[in-house]
């Protein structure tokens, strides 16, 4: 499995988790992206997030995801919690199962994400450290990233992912940037444009990859945003074309 490039295209697609403060509401999250690979493969990722408000600021997240492919599906799931900190701080912390069930050398793989996010003004600095576990390697990534509002108008934002992964006795650093801008053109409408930039080394495959992303979001209600996003990403052995969709809903 290739975690560093799966959780990179989540975070891609989910483009990080507001401020929970002060928002004492349940809230879902439902994500869909279809990918159309070159060499006539493709495959479905989805996922649905439940966040449900606890006392005292606390939210119990849980969620299931997966993805249905002609070459290696799996299903999975999460729990965890979501939590204010003192001052403008807060965070969040899960574990997720993923089973794949096509491969015939099928893995089960074990993730657990903690995060810490400062939120003041028109600025955000989050970071995110993941511990994964498989049958043929362990690992961690370390992933800082920054949100900032040139004006109410304009924001940027760049995310950037190192790990480091053992397989047996070796060795392996990936390395990967997510940078961006958003831009508000109508009062419920922003347009996205950005990219992402990486390496895959593992014992079997290293090569680089990038990739071009656009989208539009748009909230038809207060309590609910619509994400489209198109994504066009470059290998030396194929390209991928994807298309995705997020809604994500305050009940």
């Amino acid at each position: 499995m290739k975690k560093l490039t799966a959780v990179l295209a989540a975070m891609v697609i989910l483009i990080g988790v507001e401020s929970l403060s002060a928002q004492q509401q349940y809230r879902s999250i439902t994500a869909f992206k279809f990918n159309y690979y070159t060499d006539d493969r493709s495959s479905l990722d989805y996922e649905e997030v439940f966040l449900i408000p606890l006392p005292n600021q606390y939210f119990l997240i849980t969620g299931i995801s997966g993805d249905v492919s002609d070459f290696d599906s799996s299903v999975g799931g999460k729990i965890g919690l979501a939590f204010d900190l003192p001052g403008f701080y807060y965070g969040e912390t899960s574990l997720r199962y993923e089973r794949e069930f096509d491969n015939p050398d099928r893995e089960n793989y074990l993730a657990l994400n903690g995060s810490v996010t400062y939120e003041t003004g028109g600025t955000r600095a989050s970071m995110d450290i993941t511990g994964e576990v498989t049958e043929e390697n362990k690992g961690v990534i370390f992933s800082p990233g920054l949100n900032y509002m040139v004006n109410p108008d304009w924001e940027l934002y760049a995310k950037y992912f190192a790990g480091y992964h053992r397989y047996g006795s070796e060795q392996f650093f990936n390395h990967a940037l997510w940078a961006g801008t958003m831009y508000q053109i109508l009062p419920t409408i922003w347009l996205n444009l950005g990219g992402t930039a990486g390496t895959v080394y593992e014992p079997d495959d290293s090569y680089e990859k990038w990739s071009l992303i656009s989208g539009v979001k748009v909230y038809p209600t207060e309590n609910l945003s619509v994400r489209y996003q198109f994504e066009y990403e470059s290998t030396p052995n194929y390209e991928i074309i994807s298309n995705g969709v997020v809604a994500d809903w305050k009940l």
